[in-house]
Parts: C-alpha cells; sequence; structure tokens
C-alpha cells in the first residue's frame, strides 16, 4: 500500500471531523471532482473515496434519479467512476452550495475548522502526497482552471500559501516545505501521519547532523595525515642534511616521536611529551622543523650546483 493510499485512509477514517463540518467536507470532495455542475462526476482508485462521494452526493439534497458506480480498468489499476445520472440532480447539488463550478464559495465556511474540511475533501477528490521518507511534495492537480486563484487565496488565509504551476494543461497547487505539509495534514485530520512525518523530520536531522559529522572527522583525519606526512619529509630531510642529534631537544624529541607515530595528532603528539605539550606548542615546534628543513632544502641544493 502507498503512502498516499495510507493517508487518504486515514482522513477518511477521521469521521468525526467529516461529521461536524459535514458540508464544507462535502463542499470540497464535490467541487474538486473531475466535473461540478450540470455533470456531477468523480474518478478515483480508491473504493472508499468513490463510495463517500455518492453519499455526500444523496445526502445533500433529495435527489430523483440514482448515483452510479462504473468500474473500469486502466493501465493494471481498477478506476471507479461515480456519476449523478440526473441532470436535475447535479443542478440541485450544486445549488445547494450556491456554487455553480466556476470559484469557491466561501459563505459555506463558519470557521477554521470548516476549511481544514474542505481542504480534506479537495485532497481526497485530487490530492496525492510523495512518501517523505524520498521527499517532502504535497499536492492539489484541480480539475478546472478556475478553482486555482480562489483555492489558492483560501490556503494562503489558512496560513499556507502554495506554490503554482501547470502541468499537461491542469493547474497544480503544491508543497514543499515539510511545516507547511505538516500544518496541512493537520488541518485536514491526518493526526498520526503529522506526527509521523515530524517524528521523521526529526530522525532526519540528526542522520544529517551525524552525517555532517563524520564528513567532518573524515577531512580532518586526511588533513592530519597530510599533515603527517608533510612533517615526516621535513624530519628526513633535516636528518640526511644535518642529522637528528643536532637539534635542540624539545625539536628532537617531537621529531622521534613524529616518526614513530606518523599518523597522531597534534594533540596525541603534546600528550606524548615529557612534559606534556600544548596543541598550539607541538604547532609551533613542527614550524620551526619546517624552517629547518627548507634551510636544508636551499643548501643541499647550492651544493648540488656548485
Amino acid at each position: 500500500m502507498t503512502f498516499n493510499v495510507l493517508l487518504k485512509n486515514e482522513i477518511l477514517e477521521n469521521r468525526p471531523l467529516r461529521a461536524r463540518h459535514k458540508k464544507a467536507y462535502a463542499y470540497g470532495l464535490l467541487l474538486f471532482a473531475q466535473s461540478f455542475g450540470g455533470e456531477m462526476r468523480l474518478s478515483t482508485e480508491h473504493k472508499g473515496i468513490a463510495h463517500l462521494y455518492a453519499s455526500a452526493a444523496t445526502g445533500l439534497v433529495g435527489i430523483s434519479g440514482s448515483v452510479t458506480t462504473y468500474t473500469r480498468v486502466q493501465a493494471g489499476k481498477t478506476v471507479y467512476d461515480v456519476q449523478v445520472d440526473s441532470v436535475q440532480d447535479a443542478l440541485a447539488i450544486a445549488a445547494s452550495f450556491g456554487d455553480g463550478g466556476e470559484g469557491i464559495r466561501t459563505d459555506v465556511f463558519k470557521t477554521d475548522e470548516d476549511r481544514g474540511a474542505f481542504c480534506a475533501g479537495a485532497f481526497l477528490a485530487c490530492g496525492s502526497m510523495i512518501d517523505p521518507q524520498n521527499s517532502y511534495h504535497l499536492e492539489f492537480v484541480l480539475p478546472r482552471p478556475a478553482l486555482a486563484e480562489p483555492f489558492s487565496a483560501l490556503l494562503a488565509e489558512m496560513g499556507y500559501p502554495p506554490k503554482r504551476t501547470t502541468r499537461r494543461d491542469q493547474q497544480v497547487l503544491y508543497f514543499r516545505d515539510s511545516e507547511q505539509i505538516e500544518g496541512m495534514l493537520a488541518v485536514m485530520g491526518a493526526t498520526r501521519i503529522t506526527l509521523e512525518l515530524m517524528n521523521l523530520k526529526i530522525y532526519k536531522d540528526i542522520r544529517n547532523k551525524a552525517n555532517r559529522q563524520s564528513n567532518c572527522d573524515t577531512a580532518n583525519i586526511d588533513k592530519a595525515v597530510s599533515a603527517g606526512g608533510r612533517q615526516v619529509e621535513d624530519i628526513q630531510c633535516i636528518g640526511r642534511q644535518m642529522g637528528l642529534e643536532r637539534l635542540d631537544d624539545d625539536l628532537r624529541e617531537l621529531a622521534e616521536l613524529r616518526l614513530q607515530t606518523p599518523e597522531a595528532t597534534l594533540r596525541e603528539l603534546g600528550e606524548m611529551m615529557n612534559p606534556p605539550l600544548t596543541r598550539s606548542g607541538v604547532n609551533h615546534r613542527f614550524v620551526r622543523l619546517g624552517q629547518l628543513a627548507q634551510e636544508c632544502r636551499e643548501a643541499a641544493g647550492k651544493e648540488n650546483h656548485g
């Protein structure tokens, strides 16, 4: 079962939301179906949504005809087509909202919860969400272009301004911000998945921090190994040109320790010395060894050219 189906199942199972805000919920479901007005029809791969659509259509007004559900197979998937058979019934249902399908009648909404229920119905009709394990993306593929402006404005009023694009000649309103998606899921009644998304964000944040720390540690190790290699070369150069025994005691001790432990960090080298030395002190002595090695190389170069 896909994440999108799990999400729609949870919204469908939230019967208290549907019962408390029945008209707003039905309005979203019916308005955002494939047809609304003189023709009223929904196509969905979700059997529960098909049943809810039929129930919403028949429960609004006393219709004289019937609501019929047809089943067909498309691209290997079962699709449920639900339609109000009578044009007069379809018009009566639309009229119960004072709507002809060209916009959104906001006077249907009395409370913020009504708006959330309306969005829940709209999402069941034309919405989808990608599994947040892969990406944060929730969208509404609108059945009619005329819905884009008023629905976008409504979502913005609720505090969730959507992004907008066109896909295959259809207007799409979408969200990619995880906090906006959390808010939308909560107002649509998907409490459990909202909490799961929050937990997933925490997990991803911890994992990303751990990866950044690991990358930083790896970079520091590489840097230390590279620096250690240069220091060993300097010490070997000094040894060849003048002999380590001629170094001052503090430099000789450090040089010998570095040759014995080329992988050790500056702090570890400092702890090995007698008396112990700070990281800064160790680095200062390596600077002196580096300068001395450079002098040895320059002297050797002069001898070779002499």
